[in-house]
């Protein structure tokens, strides 16, 4: 899927987070406005959603989506790697955002 880009060493050294090349849209679930990337280990999806509306309701998410300076980013969004297979993480991710 996308890999992390190379950092120039004297831009290693500072507080600047690599980004990644941005991952195709998932539909339904890479919201524009989205604060955080979930991506999937198993499987090649991610998605942007919200980041505070998962940490409120999981203590999980909540520890999982603490900021990190080296964490990896797409359009400023920090890039969270999870070991769940893509089609659990979206069924996960498609009952909390699109319960309809």
């Amino acid at each position: 899927m996308s890999v992390v880009q190379d950092l120039d060493p004297d831009l290693a050294a500072t507080s600047i987070r690599p980004s990644v090349a941005r991952p195709a849209a998932e539909s339904g679930l890479w919201f524009n406005d989205g604060t955080s990337v979930l991506k999937a280990g198993l499987g090649t999806a991610s998605f942007r959603v919200y980041g505070k509306f998962l940490a409120a309701h999981s203590p999980v998410f909540h520890d999982i989506l603490l900021p990190h300076e080296d964490a990896p980013t797409v359009d400023g969004c920090p890039v969270v790697p999870l070991s769940d297979a893509e089609s659990n993480l979206r069924c996960f991710l498609k009952a909390l955002f699109d319960y309809q």
